[in-house]
């Protein structure tokens, strides 16, 4: 059997313009029933003066408007069969609209409601609340939490969004005169991305947001890492299972070596055929899984490995780990795994673009790590043509965990 030839992706069919209130869009249009709005705010957790302000001002934007309670709003969206998503990172607040072309009218002016006169009902407020501090009274009990909280402490100070973790006692120091101060300040669109069934008709009725009065500035980053190796154990009794969590600080998305370095973690821990994986999992039977990943910051790159196992197995653990780091570091990587390496991760990247919606989603989180429209030509052409020595060079530069973080019983054999 010969295998299909692999073709270069094919560049993103984006075009730009900028409303007449100064909110810039970028449409990428497909013969399609369904509408996709995404809406960017530069509010994210960057700008929060406090805890919790950032994520409930976002939440709260469905909660109640001039024009209608929360209820009405969800029998509208749902009348109509529209989804309505609202996410939150550190840079920017971000809101997505899925609605048939049909029903996009009637949805876009509920929309617009909700982004120009949010009321923020303090009932509808002290619900969300409880509802939140539940989650959290539970998630804080699971050793995998546990473990990424403490796991963030010891890699930024309590400068940084990411190493001061949220307590209980945040959840009732939230006020609606925080989200509406919030919202006032930073709750206005900077970029609009449609996707799918868009015309001009679309363009006009989200013309109607408010003008923007200024340009929106990038959010200050913190320069708040701790870059000194720690090692953490937390005693947690009466678990079946111990997580194991490292993690290390990387460059960010627009760093030259940061394509080269998702090979390296992949190689590593990235996939089911993985190093960690075959070493870990199959060949010692320590875990039913264990993975290594690079997430990006908008000024860094975070890169970790995890996983959980049972107590008299963490130490085995942690040595194949160093030990599976320490090969890629000194071997150069087999050509015919590189090859599995780059088939698998070239083959992901194409289901990541293979739609008007995903190329959008993709061109979203550019934007945001500030990486070029040519992107993915450029991660597919850096994934073809990486050497094994290229690789061994990349593990030794930057394959080091700094941070070990274990939540669990103390090994007992």
């Amino acid at each position: 059997m010969i295998a299909p030839s692999i073709t270069p992706l094919s560049p993103f069919q984006v075009r730009t313009a900028q409303l007449c209130n100064g909110i810039n869009i970028l449409r990428g249009e497909q013969d399609s029933d369904l509408l996709r709005i995404d809406i960017v705010f530069p509010a994210g957790q960057y700008r929060q003066s406090k805890q919790l302000q950032a994520m409930f001002t976002m939440l709260m934007l469905r909660e109640g408007c001039a024009s209608m309670t929360e209820q009405q709003i969800s029998q509208r969206l749902e009348y109509y069969g529209a989804r309505l998503d609202l996410s939150l990172r550190l840079n920017n607040a971000q809101l997505t609209l899925v609605v048939l072309k049909q029903h996009a009218p009637n949805v876009i002016e509920t929309l617009i409601a909700l982004i120009t006169t949010p009321t923020f009902p303090q009932e509808r407020l002290d619900i969300l609340l409880q509802k939140h501090k539940t989650v959290f009274l539970v998630d804080r009990e699971k050793v995998a939490s546990i473990a990424g909280r403490e796991l963030r402490r010891q890699m930024f100070t309590d400068k940084h969004p990411l190493g001061l973790p949220v307590e209980l006692e945040d959840y009732d120091s939230v006020t609606t005169d925080d989200l509406t101060a919030f919202y006032q300040q930073y709750f206005q669109p900077s970029s609009i991305y449609l996707s799918g069934a868009v015309d001009e008709d679309i363009i006009t009725l989200l013309s109607q947001l408010p003008t923007v009065k200024e340009p929106a500035e990038r959010a200050p980053v913190p320069e708040a890492y701790c870059l000194s190796p720690s090692k953490r154990f937390i005693d947690k009794a009466n678990v079946q299972q111990n997580a194991v969590l490292l993690g290390w600080h990387t460059p960010s998305a627009t760093h030259p070596d940061s394509i080269s370095l998702q090979v390296a973690m992949t190689v590593l821990g990235g996939y089911f055929g993985s190093r960690l994986m075959n070493t870990v999992r199959e060949q010692h039977g320590y875990t039913y899984g264990i993975y290594a990943a690079t997430s990006y910051l908008p000024d860094s790159g975070l890169s970790q490995i995890s996983c959980q196992t049972a107590p008299q197995y963490t130490e085995g653990v942690l040595i194949d780990i160093h030990n599976e780091i320490e090969r890629l570091q000194q071997e150069p990587v087999p050509e015919q795994e590189l090859s599995r390496v780059r088939n698998y991760m070239l083959g992901e990247a194409a289901r990541q673009y293979e739609g008007t919606f995903s190329l959008l989603s993709s061109l979203i989180s550019y934007h945001q790590l500030s990486l070029p429209t040519d992107y993915p030509e450029q991660y597919m052409k850096t994934i073809a043509s990486i050497t094994p020595a290229r690789l061994q060079a990349i593990a030794r530069q930057y394959l080091t965990p700094t941070a070990t973080v274990v939540v669990g019983c103390p090994s007992h054999g």
